[in-house]
């Protein structure tokens, strides 16, 4: 028990500092910075780079429609391609089986046409290779390869 007197004094202090405490500077700071925010996001920049970036990306949509859709029948042939040229490759082996025992193995023709089938048989490989990593990341397409 106490008397009153030491209550109301602190709320009297309380109310001296509430007084003094600025809300209205504050509050009117507050409204100046949220007329300036809204000047700027209602701007005429802000909404052109809005109209813009949904320009871009309307554009991108497009291009991934039509990479999808006219890729497909690439991807659908590279398998194709790349059993032609392991054909290739084994009729080209026996044309050279055929040639060196008409030229002989140490012949310039045979070490050219040896040349000729690496690289067709390195060719092969790469489509499939290539052929093989577009069917599990068709992406990269746009992309480019990851590292």
């Amino acid at each position: 028990p106490g008397d009153g007197s030491d209550v109301m004094s602190a709320v009297g202090a309380i109310a001296g500092k509430l007084e003094r405490f600025p809300l209205e500077e504050i509050g009117s700071n507050l409204n100046g910075t949220l007329a300036s925010l809204n000047a700027i996001a209602s701007g005429p920049d802000v909404r052109g780079v809005a109209k813009s970036l949904s320009g871009s990306l309307a554009d991108l949509q497009e291009l991934t429609h039509k990479a999808n859709t006219g890729l497909s029948p690439l991807f659908q042939r590279l398998p194709d391609i790349a059993a032609n040229l392991d054909r290739t490759v084994s009729r080209v082996n026996a044309t050279a089986h055929s040639i060196e025992s008409g030229y002989g193995a140490d012949s310039p023709m045979n070490r050219q046409l040896d040349r000729a089938l690496q690289q067709m048989s390195d060719a092969a490989r790469a489509v499939r290779a290539l052929a093989d990593m577009l069917e599990r990341h068709p992406e990269a397409l746009l992309r480019g390869r990851s590292q």
